[in-house]
């Protein structure tokens, strides 16, 4: 059986898991509770803020995180956070949906 969680990127401050040591302890309550996978989203904004300049250090924190308490982790990439350089770069690009 597998038993997931998910943690979408926008939910880490909203849920207070960005205060020190908040996240750890959630994800210590998820595996004590069973749960083997974490999904979670990071942004495609996030990590590639600038074209060709690439912020791993964030992801590789999650991942460490993740691991370090026995979860498996899930990764999504939120491409619908896209970044600005994009629009700017191809101003007739269009998200699906055509949100932007």
């Amino acid at each position: 059986m597998l038993s997931y969680a998910t943690l979408w990127a926008d939910q880490i401050h909203h849920w207070g898991l960005d205060r020190p040591g908040a996240l750890e302890q959630w994800l210590r309550l998820l595996r004590k509770q069973g749960t083997e996978t974490l999904m979670f989203s990071v942004n495609w904004r996030d990590l590639e803020p600038r074209e060709g300049h690439w912020t791993l250090e964030p992801l590789r924190d999650q991942l460490r995180r993740t691991l370090a308490v026995g979860l498996r982790p899930m990764v999504v990439l939120d491409a619908w956070a896209v970044p600005a350089w994009l629009f700017v770069k191809y101003p007739d690009a269009r998200t699906v949906g055509g949100l932007e």
